[in-house]
């Protein structure tokens, strides 16, 4: 992902269209949802690679010209920004609902990216 966001490749959230439906209701009911849980739980220490020797350069790369820490608050960034794209999705489906569902959902949906602070 950092690679992809170094380059300035466009990089996409995708949701299989058979879970869409699932996402939406899991974000809008409960504001549980696995990908915001995945991306709050960045972590390069717990990167892999199928060759113990690919995992050793690359560590080294990062530490050497970003360092940790700014690797991931730079791709849980980008994430995040991707998240609330999906977000307005489904913000914009609610909108459709009658308004005391459409209220509750919304809320839940706002409790959801209150995760993220500013």
């Amino acid at each position: 992902v950092y690679s992809a966001i170094a380059c300035g490749a466009r990089t996409e959230l995708a949701i299989p269209t058979s879970q869409q439906p699932d996402f939406r209701e899991r974000v809008a009911n409960t504001g549980d949802d696995i990908i915001l849980q995945s991306i709050m739980k960045v972590n390069v220490a717990a990167a892999q690679a199928s060759r113990p020797s690919d995992l050793q350069r690359i560590l080294e790369v990062i530490a050497h010209d970003v360092g940790v820490t700014s690797l991931e608050n730079h791709v849980r960034d980008h994430l995040r920004t991707r998240y609330l794209e999906l977000s307005v999705i489904v913000a914009k489906d609610l909108a459709r609902l009658d308004d005391n569902e459409a209220a509750t959902q919304l809320r839940n949906l706002g409790n959801s990216l209150q995760a993220f602070g500013d």
